[in-house]
């Protein structure tokens, strides 16, 4: 028994130790494959766990990007969605935080991550846009990649409906409803009508600049889909 608690204890200590110096590689990583460990890990049940023994705290960004590539295709969502949480939004925060402006390969690496619309929603935007801490820099960088991207129509609408129901907003949500509209998409009238009572709600604040902008994107491109008594009604919010 003491025999076999110790060839555990050797097994365990020497795959640690292998954790440690993927870590290590993947802080220097500049291009080329992943080390195999990784893909490994992903599927052990708590990959979650053993993936913090490689300090993805430390990685390149170019590692951050590979492994953020390589993980889209073998998690499925859920481990995906705590992949984002753990490992993958904090990274992007610290990144803008510390740059001037986004690097290219973490721009790769959130360009990328919005290619699966609704884990890029639930799991980045919505918490930006909750976040008190967020930077107007992040919500300039995420709100950039939404303009550039062409979503399915039902995100859109799920992603409106939190931003428009939210009693209390930040200036995050105000750039992401701004990026959002200046696409025209083809919203249902419930999502207009939203869109009529967050501006009249939030009148006071229409008078500042980002504010100002989002309505007037608003009146622009919807303006002929709203009934007269709404027209007249977001008309009176310039008076």
């Amino acid at each position: 028994m003491a025999l076999e608690l110790i060839k555990k204890k050797k097994i365990k200590n020497k795959i640690f130790k292998i954790l440690e110096r993927t870590g290590t590689i993947l802080k220097i990583y500049r291009s080329g494959k992943s080390p195999k460990i990784i893909k490994i890990i992903s599927v052990l049940k708590n990959f979650e766990e053993i993936i913090w023994f490689t300090r993805p705290d430390q990685w390149s960004f170019q590692a951050l990007y590979t492994i953020t590539r390589l993980y889209f295709g073998s998690l499925n969502d859920e481990q995906l969605d705590r992949f984002f949480g753990l490992v993958l939004v904090p990274r992007i925060q610290e990144g803008i935080l510390k740059k001037k402006k986004i690097c290219y390969h973490l721009y790769l690496t959130i360009n990328f991550s919005s290619s699966r619309p609704k884990l890029f929603f639930s799991s980045i935007i919505i918490p930006l846009c909750a976040s008190k801490t967020s930077s107007e820099k992040e919500a300039i960088i995420f709100g950039f990649i939404i303009s550039k991207r062409s979503f399915p129509l039902d995100q859109i609408i799920s992603i409106l409906v939190f931003l428009l129901k939210k009693t209390s907003f930040t200036s995050s949500q105000i750039t992401i409803i701004r990026a959002i509209l200046a696409k025209n998409y083809n919203l249902p009238n419930k999502i207009l009508d939203f869109f009529v009572d967050f501006f009249y709600e939030n009148k006071q604040k229409i008078k500042f600049n980002k504010h100002k902008k989002c309505y007037l994107i608003f009146f622009k491109n919807y303006s002929t889909f709203l009934s007269h008594s709404e027209k007249k009604k977001l008309t009176k919010l310039m008076d």
